[in-house]
């Protein structure tokens, strides 16, 4: 499931001279499988569950994410300009906004049964 992070808080006057920005690296362990957080185990034992992050962070934001070169190069950046959209794009747009969630479901089950041909084209 994914889980987005929606714009982190970059002015310091506005937080009463705080840094209340989000530290992007330490997202660094999530890559690859790391654990969200380590629980100690009910039992008389040393053990802990420790289970892996298996899942999808989208970043929504206008700035730019200023992090390690480690976390930078894990991120794919999508750019959205208004000068290339037109009045038939803004009418797909709404068009996409009022499927019901019945009419979408399937997309990814559909999109995997096409998984060959969609990595002949990628290749």
């Amino acid at each position: 499931m994914p889980t987005v992070l929606i714009e982190s808080d970059r002015d310091n006057a506005a937080s009463g001279g705080r840094n209340n920005q989000f530290n992007w690296d330490e997202l660094k362990n999530l890559y690859d499988g790391g654990s969200i957080g380590t629980r100690g185990m009910k039992n008389n034992g040393n053990e802990v569950y420790e289970p892996p992050f298996r899942g999808t962070i989208i970043i929504s934001q206008n700035l730019q994410v200023q992090a390690s070169k480690a976390i930078l190069s894990r991120i794919c950046h999508l750019f959205f300009k208004t000068e290339t959209q037109t009045r038939a794009s803004e009418a797909a747009a709404r068009r996409i906004e009022s499927y019901e969630i019945e009419q979408v479901s399937h997309f990814l089950d559909d999109f995997l049964k096409q998984e060959r041909l969609i990595l002949e084209t990628f290749f």
